[in-house]
């Protein structure tokens, strides 16, 4: 083995070492704002309510579309987002198959929990994921937000939330609720705990090795060049 290729060697080998040590971090972030709103009242707002809704106009009810906004500054800025699964309790439902409910991101934070409305709700931006437990399911219902491939973590680990809107549908006909972060004991239970909203995000910090890899890289190139001068 020559010098060029055992300085690869021990060089990867500290690489991959680097890497290992890299552990995993989880974190579960209960939203600063939820609210949900609701066409046939489109000046009201339901921040307040201890449930959230999503509604595709079951038995003619009125449509409903379910904001959620957290607070990612709680993840330090040296780590990767490399997923995040959102969790609502689901207390009731009504309607006939697994018609989806929909997550997307929103592009502006500016909402706030006490003045949302339909009429001032903000757009939809980019697919993240969808739950299919039907609407007839009462439990934990998750949303893999990674799964779609559309989530620039990173973008919203710089501006500092993340804002989400649920739909039921893009089509069909069912109605779910859920607990809000207003539930409590005696409104939204969830296996004795309050069924409180709450994203969980893992994360992987950014390697001592990334430094190591360069710096190492360069180190070889001068090697090779000091050799290639004699």
């Amino acid at each position: 083995m020559n010098t060029i290729t055992q300085d690869l060697f021990r060089f990867f080998t500290i690489f991959g070492l680097s890497l290992a040590n890299a552990h995993a971090a989880t974190y579960s972030l209960n939203p600063t704002a939820d609210a949900y709103v609701e066409v046939y009242q489109p000046d009201t707002n339901f921040g307040s309510s201890t449930r959230l809704a999503t509604n595709a106009t079951f038995g003619g009810g009125a449509i409903q579309n379910t904001f959620l906004m957290f607070d990612l500054s709680a993840i330090p800025a040296g780590e990767t987002i490399t997923g995040a699964t959102l969790n609502l309790y689901q207390v009731t439902g009504v309607g006939v198959g697994l018609n989806p409910v929909t997550a997307y991101r929103v592009g502006d934070d500016s909402w706030t929990e006490s003045t949302i409305t339909w009429n001032n709700q903000p757009s939809a931006g980019l697919f993240l994921g969808s739950n299919t437990d039907g609407a007839l399911y009462q439990g934990w219902a998750q949303w893999d937000l990674f799964s779609s491939g559309n989530w620039n973590a990173t973008a919203d680990q710089i501006d500092g939330f993340l804002s989400l809107v649920l739909f039921e549908g893009p089509s069909g006909n069912n109605a779910r609720q859920y607990c809000s972060k207003e539930s409590d004991l005696s409104s939204c239970s969830a296996l004795g705990a309050t069924g409180i909203p709450f994203l969980e995000i893992t994360t992987i910090p950014l390697p001592a090795a990334a430094w190591l890899f360069g710096s190492g890289l360069l180190g070889l190139f001068g090697v090779a060049r000091r050799k290639r001068v004699k």
